[in-house]
């Protein structure tokens, strides 16, 4: 039981922190030039979305609608169910990607685990990748 819950607290930390990066990424992306400007940091996170989110879940069956809350400060969490976390993340991602159909694609590899997603794997190194 210990397992399941220090997995979700991973899963919760890492849909908290690509939340974040996403509300400060958000600012910057106004057209499809700005996105293909900041592809890196949009396949960066989009790798630790399959990574930190996604591969968790599959891991441990976590349902849509199972709750979990998620750190959104010091003191501050915010409850939601899984489907909804995926929404505030990888659906987020997709969206803000939607005008560059050349870095939406990469990031569709990466979430699907093609090669994008090794490709992108090879670069970070192995003591971050621990840390997703």
């Amino acid at each position: 039981m210990a397992l399941f819950k220090d997995e979700l607290n991973k899963t919760a930390v890492a849909i908290g922190k690509n939340m974040k990066l996403l509300d400060e990424l958000a600012p910057k992306i106004i057209n499809s030039d700005d996105i293909y400007a900041n592809k890196e940091i949009f396949y960066t996170i989009a790798y630790t979305c399959r990574v930190g989110i996604l591969d968790r879940i599959e891991k441990n069956g976590y349902g849509p609608t199972y709750s979990i809350f998620i750190p959104t400060g010091l003191f501050r969490t915010k409850k939601a169910t899984i489907a909804n976390a995926i929404s505030m993340t990888i659906g987020r991602l997709r969206a803000m990607s939607a005008k560059n159909p050349e870095v939406a694609q990469i990031i569709e590899d990466i979430l699907e685990k093609d090669e994008a997603y090794y490709e992108i794997e090879s670069i970070i190194p192995i003591s971050i990748r621990e840390d997703i």
